[in-house]
């Protein structure tokens, strides 16, 4: 028995032009592609920002809560509020160091304060405007930083 011949394939010049050019990417799919990434990954860091950022706030949203159950233990022992941070023994500085704690009281109200941009802050939070609550329980937020305080706490943590 004989063996056919293989039939022998015969490429143009312009077929293998052709092959070699669909063989990859052109210089524009490829900036189209990264300009798509580019676009996605700035989408995907703003929105870990805003996570991050309503985290620290509702922390220091935690703190105040906190800071006016022991204005209330202290009215409670000593028949007035506490006048500064230091008579109701918390650490004044938030955890993570974003916000700082304060307290103005007088004998009969008190106001309690979380500044971003205080003393010994980590500076991260400093543009997002400081959280309020008096001694009535009326909560507040800075959000626009101008001392408006016209933002609910609901806001600062959505």
């Amino acid at each position: 028995m004989e063996r056919a011949a293989s039939p022998i394939i015969q490429i143009s010049a312009m077929q293998k032009n052709r092959i070699s050019y669909m063989a990859g990417f052109s210089m524009i799919e490829l900036l189209i592609a990264l300009a798509i990434i580019g676009v996605l990954f700035k989408v995907a860091i703003s929105n870990y920002e805003g996570v991050v950022n309503r985290k620290a706030r509702a922390a220091a949203v935690e703190g105040l809560e906190m800071l006016a159950a022991r204005q209330e233990q202290f009215k409670q022992a000593n028949q007035q509020y506490a006048r500064k941070i230091s008579q109701l023994k918390v650490e004044p500085l938030m955890e993570q160091g974003d916000y700082l704690l304060s307290v103005k009281g007088k004998w009969n109200a008190f106001v309690l304060t979380a500044d971003p941009a205080g003393e010994g802050t980590s500076g991260k939070m400093a543009e997002d405007g400081k959280l309020r609550m008096d001694f009535k329980g009326v909560k507040s937020w800075d959000c626009d930083n101008d001392g408006s305080f016209r933002c609910s706490w609901e806001d600062a943590t959505k």
